[in-house]
């Protein structure tokens, strides 16, 4: 498992691990002593390893977040939050999300309850699991803006939210500007 991880190109970063690499992080990381630090590496991948929750949970049932927009295939913003263990990365990398790097930011209890309320302004609960564009030919020629919410939930299933639209007219749900504004906001005063 953890050399599938590894192994797999960084998207983010654009670059792919040697094999000198995966050697030494196969020598440093035991998975038996350093388990990832969540699942966000199953969030990332978007393809169900978790399992799916039945309906969108309350916001404070929320306990982690997994974010980030692509514009013409180049990456705008990636935030990812594990608030049961007051951790967030901004601009992560897949080694953050397997759990080999530590995450940057701790968050305090405050800031919990400021990342919640932005979650209750988004109105994240209401809106749809997909918003996108009919227009052909998005996917295959690179150019567009994709946008991708990934969250689980305290009982450990998942709600997946995205969208996949032009980048001049994208189809967003109401409240996902407050939500990207915000979550931006949140990182630039933790920064400091």
């Amino acid at each position: 498992n953890l050399g599938l991880i590894i192994s797999i190109s960084c998207i983010t970063t654009g670059q792919t691990l040697s094999k000198d690499n995966i050697n030494y992080f196969s020598k440093e990381y035991n998975m038996e002593e350093n388990l990832p630090i969540s699942d966000f590496e199953n969030l990332y991948a978007f393809h169900n390893d978790l399992k799916n929750s039945e309906y969108s949970q309350p916001v404070r049932n929320i306990a982690k977040i997994l974010f980030y927009e692509l514009v013409n295939m180049q990456t705008k913003n990636r935030f990812a939050i594990d608030i049961t263990r007051k951790k967030m990365q901004v601009d992560f990398t897949r080694l953050h999300l397997g759990g080999l790097e530590e995450f940057e930011i701790n968050l305090s209890e405050q800031d919990i309850e400021t990342l919640y309320k932005l979650l209750e302004q988004s109105h994240i609960t209401n809106w749809k699991t997909t918003y996108d564009d009919p227009a052909p030919g998005l996917k295959i020629s690179g150019n567009g803006y994709i946008w991708k919410l990934a969250i689980q939930y305290n009982d450990g299933t998942a709600w997946y939210y995205s969208g996949e639209s032009s980048p001049g007219n994208p189809l967003l749900p109401e409240g996902y500007e407050i939500l990207v504004k915000g979550l931006n906001e949140f990182a630039e005063s933790k920064k400091k």
